[in-house]
């Protein structure tokens, strides 16, 4: 029964979400975003939440396990920034503010996957509920590791 329910809601969003009727607006929807390349040890983890008809809550966690577990580098964003709705995508307009120069990402409304302009990877994102599962609370409380300086030998 509740399988049911969660698959209706899911459906009636993606209805939601892929008609042009009313979907400027994707006010409170939350996407909860990963995407693995398992040859380049690489993961990246998105967490998405429309504020209101053109702002967007964005966090990002970059994991590169490139050197081994004990070598990993962590990027991590946090940031909003507005959006465009159009037919097929959701374009995210991230600025670059060092450069002046701003580079997009994507989210195909058919297949809800992620082309991030931020140099992370394409990533599959489902719709949560951010009251129940909320993706920021994962990438927020990810602990960073500190690595020890090794110890002399001589």
């Amino acid at each position: 029964m509740v399988k049911n329910i969660k698959i209706y809601i899911k459906t009636i969003f993606l209805i939601f979400l892929c008609t042009s009727v009313n979907s400027k607006d994707l006010t409170g929807t939350t996407l909860d975003c990963y995407g693995e390349n398992k040859t380049m040890k690489l993961n990246s983890f998105y967490a998405i939440n429309f504020v209101n008809s053109n702002l967007l809550k964005y966090s990002a966690l970059h994991i590169d396990r490139w050197n081994g577990p004990d070598d990993e580098i962590v990027k991590k964003i946090n940031d909003k920034y507005k959006y465009e709705v159009n037919e097929d995508h959701i374009v995210i307009l991230m600025m670059n503010e060092q450069k002046g120069i701003p580079f997009n990402g994507s989210i195909d409304r058919k297949t809800i996957i992620i082309k991030p302009g931020s140099g992370g990877l394409k990533a599959k994102c489902k719709i949560v509920d951010i009251n129940k599962n909320n993706p920021f609370k994962k990438i927020e409380n990810y602990k960073i590791s500190v690595k020890k300086d090794p110890k002399n030998i001589l």
